[in-house]
C-alpha cells in the first residue's frame, strides 16, 4: 500500500486494502484505518525481506 503506481495494480490486492485506499479521504478516520494498514504493510514487507535474507538464503558462520 506504500508502493508508487498503486492505482495500477491495486485490484490484484485484497478486498479490506482496497476499501480503505478508496475511502482514505472520506473522513480523518478513514485516514487513520489506510495509515494503520499502510504502516502495517510496512512492517510486514520489512519482517518478510528480513527472514528471507537471514533465515531462506544460505549462510554460514565460518568467519564470525
Amino acid at each position: 500500500m506504500d508502493a508508487p503506481e498503486l492505482s495500477k495494480y491495486i485490484e490484484t490486492l485484497p478486498n479490506q486494502c482496497i476499501c480503505a485506499y478508496n475511502s482514505r479521504h472520506d473522513s480523518e478516520v478513514e485516514y487513520r484505518k489506510f495509515k494503520m494498514l499502510q504502516l502495517e504493510a510496512f512492517f510486514f514487507g520489512q519482517f518478510s525481506e528480513r527472514f528471507k535474507r537471514f533465515e531462506i538464503d544460505p549462510h554460514n558462520f565460518e568467519g564470525t
